[in-house]
């Protein structure tokens, strides 16, 4: 069987950890944390060498500053120096025990040195500290998932899930166990509900092709076996649709629907399947149906919003984006196209608010929001905050950003 492989969230430490009085005077304590400013903000431009130089002479004056020890640690990990990245981890929460952020950086780092056992160490720490964090126990499922023991993992993806059910990594991982288990429907289901909720989340595209096409014999086996069976015909049409047989998906899904016209999956699917055949029309019309027959379906009125923009109806996008949104405020990408809504619409003010939010429930650095902002920064004459978000959304490779910093370089000087 094709492998997919399991995710963990690094979390860059960019929070300052309290300092204890007695290891670390006032001044000297305020003259650390501008330094660290300035260390974050370099780890934010990409030059991690002059973060790494940085923290090393906050360090060298400050020999217990946690936070210091925190960010070198993750400026290592991300240029792939795990050993050294541990090593800085390891003191800084020997300084500070109770920074969970750190132990679960320090876990994760072990995930990936395959040691798994203190990984898992590192991930109950984070929740004897923090019992509610979801990504705590996403963590530690990821450790027991790669450890071997996947009926622990999904006990653990189960739990961050109950804590927060928009959590994509969560999702994401207990939808990889379920691939491992090759438990098909349950896998296809929570890799399509974590694309909902970030359709941008790096390799979710091509785990739904590998298990979509692993599962297919299944599948196609089911809908023969039991073709009065709507799911049988639901779950096919997505893997005929990966196949690249969009009419057949598309008469798969239909037949799902005359079989069962009261679930709103099944004409969100054909939905899509109508958009990549570009009919944007027919896809509206059958999320307009998935609405009228379950009008709590946060996921048909975000979609719905996206089509809308394809036709031209900003107004109508914007006011299906606000629906999804009071359905479920927290879910990221409603978040981000509210935002991209507002700005479509020319309210770059009101575009703000949603779009940060959006970036503090995403699991990780999201060009697309970053450029977004950047893009409404600009409009809004913010030139220093565009320039900061331009920035990391062309270090995450955004295609967009080049056009925008060319525009800012005409009317402002970048920052230092």
């Amino acid at each position: 069987m094709q492998k997919i492989i399991f995710l963990t969230a690094f979390i860059i430490c960019i929070s300052l950890v309290p300092i204890l009085p007695a290891l670390i005077n006032a001044q000297e304590s305020d003259e650390a944390a501008m330094q660290l400013n300035r260390a974050i903000s370099l780890i934010e431009k990409g030059r991690f060498d002059e973060a790494i130089a940085q923290l090393q002479k906050i360090i060298e004056k400050n020999p217990n500053y946690a936070p210091a020890y925190a960010n070198l640690g993750t400026v290592y990990i991300g240029k792939r120096n795990l050993d050294k990245g541990i090593e800085a981890y390891k003191k800084a929460v020997e300084i500070n025990p109770n920074d969970k952020s750190t132990h679960s950086n320090l876990g994760n780092a072990y995930t990936d040195l395959k040691k798994y056992d203190e990984a898992i160490a590192e991930h109950k720490k984070v929740i004897e500290l923090a019992p509610n964090d979801a990504k705590a126990y996403t963590n530690l499922g990821t450790a027991f998932s790669q450890k071997g023991n996947i009926e622990e993992g999904i006990n653990q993806f189960k739990k961050a899930i109950s804590l927060n059910p928009y959590h994509p990594l969560a999702r994401k991982n207990l939808g990889y166990s379920y691939y491992e288990m090759k438990k098909w429907p349950e896998a296809i289901d929570e890799l399509l509900l974590a694309r909902d909720i970030d359709a941008w989340y790096p390799g979710l595209e091509e785990s739904l092709r590998i298990t979509l096409k692993k599962a297919y014999p299944d599948l196609e086996k089911w809908v023969n076996e039991k073709p009065t069976d709507p799911l049988s015909h639901y779950y096919f049409a997505y893997a005929l649709a990966y196949k690249d047989k969009l009419k057949k998906a598309i008469e798969e899904m239909e037949k799902a629907i005359k079989l069962d016209r009261s679930k709103g999956k099944f004409y969100k699917g054909v939905a899509l399947f109508y958009s990549s055949a570009n009919k944007p029309k027919e896809a509206i019309t059958a999320l307009e149906e998935c609405i009228r027959i379950h009008p709590s379906n946060w996921a048909c009125y975000n979609d719905l919003g996206s089509y809308y923009i394809t036709i031209g109806k900003s107004k109508e996008s914007l006011e299906m984006m606000i629906k999804a949104t009071d359905i479920a405020p927290d879910v990221m990408s409603i978040q981000s196209n509210l935002g991209a809504a507002y700005a479509i619409n020319g309210e770059y003010q009101k575009s703000i608010a949603p779009l940060i939010k959006a970036l503090s429930l995403s699991e990780r650095n999201n060009p697309i929001i970053d450029s977004n902002l950047a893009a409404s920064y600009f409009r809004l004459q913010k030139y220093d905050t565009a320039w900061r978000h331009v920035r990391r959304a062309e270090r995450m490779g955004d295609p967009e950003a080049g056009k925008l910093i060319k525009d800012l370089k005409r009317v402002s000087k970048e920052p230092e």
